[in-house]
């Protein structure tokens, strides 16, 4: 029988004022899954932070990507800043690594593969 390493999955959110859209990476430029959760009425913070805890319960991924919002000209509400911070906190407790990248550094990576 041939084992395989798995390799690193990498689960990345984007966090929006209605929700937030997730990407989940086996290898470069590979995904496996993706969505959007609406999160709609009081408390979307919680709403978010219960269903992105299902999210990694069900992938179990090595590595979380945000947004770096700590970054000069990064406008984005306190309410999402802080919903940015809980995630992190979130897969910090459960043993991720936390990796943070500003929007510039995001779009020069995936620049190359643009047509």
């Amino acid at each position: 029988m041939i084992y395989r390493k798995r390799r690193d999955r990498v689960f990345a959110i984007h966090f929006q004022s209605r929700g937030f859209a997730f990407v989940l990476f086996e290898s470069w430029l590979s995904p496996v899954d993706w969505g959007v959760y609406d999160a709609r009425g009081a408390d979307k913070n919680a709403r978010c932070l219960d269903r992105i805890e299902s999210l990694l319960a069900l992938h179990t991924p090595d590595v979380l990507v945000l947004q770096d919002m700590s970054a000069t000209g990064t406008h984005r509400a306190t309410r999402i800043r802080e919903l940015n911070r809980d995630a992190a906190e979130l897969a910090s407790q459960r043993g991720m690594l936390v990796r943070t990248y500003s929007r510039a550094q995001i779009i020069e990576c995936f620049e190359e593969f643009t047509p």
